[in-house]
């Protein structure tokens, strides 16, 4: 449970303000399962929230609902690397987020209220391959891809704070180029 949080508003004239709220508390539960090989690693997490149990605030609230604004119910994420060689690498991730409630559009007024609308799941997937000791111990690379699906993923605000959600990143390729400091020669 959580006592006087700290809560976030933008009042008639659009001034910010802070106030402290009553109790709020959720309730869910979380796994992760971790795999270990010699030529690799998988790690997949999985987590579920449930509505609000106890709340004294609703600024956060889907209105006439008590789930939470911007927040996905479901999570899981998915990531691992496999080595081909000693040198030579592949890896990725994915993470799932169920569909979420949030404001979209803020009010004329700009009074704290707005349009809450859904907004899809999405699934945000990156794959990489890699190489380690490019001619120096410890000086790695590696090509990639971020959001390969292009997924559109929006950043949503559990509160109206005059502005609809930022929109995420878009597919992205990089390079990568990093060095370990002390590493084992």
């Amino acid at each position: 449970v959580l006592t006087s949080p700290i809560i976030y508003g933008v009042d008639e004239s659009g001034a910010e303000s802070y106030r402290n709220g009553g109790a709020i508390s959720t309730a869910g539960a979380e796994a992760m399962l971790r795999l270990r090989g010699r030529r690799g690693a998988l790690t997949l997490t999985g987590a579920l929230a449930a509505p609000v149990v106890t709340n004294d605030v609703d600024t956060y609230l889907v209105p006439g609902t008590s789930s939470l604004l911007a927040m996905p119910l479901v999570k899981v994420t998915a990531f691992g690397r496999f080595r081909f060689t000693d040198t030579v690498s592949a890896g990725g991730s994915a993470v799932f987020l169920s569909g979420r409630q949030a404001f979209v559009s803020p009010s004329e007024a700009l009074d704290g209220t707005g349009l809450v609308s859904a907004l899809p799941a999405a699934l945000l997937v990156s794959a990489w391959v890699g190489v380690d000791g490019l001619g120096l111990e410890g000086l790695s690379a590696q090509l990639g891809v971020g959001n390969l699906l292009d997924a559109n993923v929006v950043l949503a605000q559990p509160y109206a704070g005059g502005v609809a959600p930022i929109p995420g990143r878009n597919r992205e390729l990089f390079l990568r180029v990093s060095y370990a400091f002390g590493a084992p020669r």
